[in-house]
């Protein structure tokens, strides 16, 4: 077998592999934690976003959230309607959603062991006096 023959036979090989590789790309069906799959409306619905967050800067109505020892504790300034998101960027299952209503304490209170330790995204949108708001962090 001379050089050329052996030339030949690695390119085949390689070609092979890469041809696999490729097919095993396009055949694996998980879904990409990081790209939203509503990501169109999310587009169209950005400015709305923008602006919701801008009332609550201007309008002091930011949530304050603290960690004590065995709680997560988000507080408000009056009574709200809220829908809580909390993102985990290193596994999607472990996303979870809150929403429901304070009443006169205006503080939710999240077991701190219901969240797994490590970094967390927290998106909280919430309607205070007939008005929305929105805060990430």
């Amino acid at each position: 077998m001379n050089w050329g023959t052996k030339l030949l036979i690695g390119m085949g090989a390689f070609i092979a592999f890469m041809i696999t590789l490729g097919t095993l790309m396009i055949l694996r069906n998980d879904d990409d934690s990081l790209v939203d799959p509503n990501y169109y409306q999310k587009g169209q619905n950005y400015n709305l976003e923008m602006q919701e967050k801008q009332h609550a800067v201007d309008d002091r109505v930011l949530p304050a959230i603290s960690l004590t020892g065995e709680d997560l504790r988000i507080g408000f300034a009056a009574p709200v309607t809220y829908r809580l998101i909390f993102r985990r960027a290193s596994d999607a299952r472990m996303d979870r959603q809150l929403t429901g209503t304070t009443s006169e304490g205006t503080v939710i209170s999240i077991p701190a062991d219901s969240l797994a330790s490590g970094p967390w995204s927290v998106r909280i949108g919430y309607t205070l006096a007939g008005k929305d708001y929105l805060f990430e962090d």
